[in-house]
């Protein structure tokens, strides 16, 4: 008999659902037990049960001394032709093997469903949706004024309000292609507030009392891995899987919604700003850097 794949979920939300989306899948494919090493760490503090409803795998509380450790390099005849050894995969995200998303859509489905607590929130917001509500996902904080694996700055501060006038400008020529669209917003961010003011009642958003970032950007992100904001979060992200097309910004939140239910999305980024756009293939996870492509999608 074979032995189980371990995997470790690391870093954020969306690159943990990612990485178990993934191993769930390669699993499935090579007949082998999956174990779920699921770890709180400094920037992702709640437990699986408080956010997801249980699930057919066994939890573990570490790997084992005796495993392998697939981390930096992963392929799956490995996994399937090697039984006799327990492989470890610590992964903050990966669709294997440039997959279009639709392959992964069933399997998140199945296995990853939010508790029902958050799914009572979920329905309660996406009942102000209409018949065409398009989501938009602005992620500032520490994607745009933070540092990334080099220690360098992502985007530089006097970028920011460059990058709100794009969704703004964004937002405004696809009201003026159908008026009847509402727009979803998934944010941390004070953007919301000036989106209200311009939107008015196009706007839905889910409001939370986590993690406001000053309007100077300055607020340290010492709380937004809580499990109420994290929780908050999983609201978000599957409310944004509802949308007709999502609008996504940096980092794999809009990936994930959109694979949820195999919308289709577009990033509002020039690819030099996304380190991900090389590694998936598929048209619909292309970054459109034209405003009038993008519009022209929807």
């Amino acid at each position: 008999m074979s032995n189980p794949i371990i995997i470790e979920p690391t870093f954020g939300l969306a690159n943990r659902l990612m990485a178990l989306a993934s191993a769930i899948r390669m699993s499935k494919e090579c007949d082998r037990e999956l174990h779920i090493c699921w770890k709180s760490d400094y920037c992702f503090t709640p437990t699986f049960d408080t956010l997801f409803q249980p699930i057919s795998f066994k939890f573990v509380t570490d790997a084992k001394d005796d495993v392998v450790d697939m981390s930096e390099t992963i392929t799956d005849y490995v996994l399937r032709d090697i039984p006799e050894y327990t492989f470890l995969l610590k992964r903050c995200h990966f669709f294997c093997y440039g997959r279009p998303y639709d392959d992964w859509s069933d399997c998140i489905r199945q296995y990853i469903n939010p508790v029902q607590s958050l799914l009572e929130k979920i329905n309660s917001v996406t009942r102000q949706f209409s018949s065409k509500t398009i989501g938009v996902h602005i992620r500032k904080g520490d994607k745009l004024t933070g540092l990334d694996w080099r220690g360098e700055g992502i985007v530089d501060r006097n970028e920011v309000d460059r990058i709100d006038d794009r969704y703004i400008d964004i937002m405004k020529q696809i009201l003026e292609k159908d008026p009847s669209v509402k727009f979803f917003v998934a944010t941390e961010d004070l953007t919301i507030d000036r989106l209200r003011v311009i939107f008015k009642d196009k706007i839905v958003f889910f409001f939370k009392k986590y993690n406001r970032i000053f309007p100077d950007h300055s607020k340290q992100d010492e709380v937004d891995r809580c499990t109420q904001a994290i929780q908050d979060a999983v609201v978000d992200l599957w409310c944004l899987s509802k949308c007709s097309y999502i609008l996504r910004g940096l980092g794999t939140f809009g990936m994930f919604a959109a694979a949820i239910n195999n919308t289709k999305s577009a990033n509002i980024f020039s690819p030099d700003l996304i380190s991900f756009t090389g590694v998936y293939k598929d048209v619909r996870w292309n970054s459109l850097a034209d405003t009038k492509e993008i519009v022209s999608r929807i």
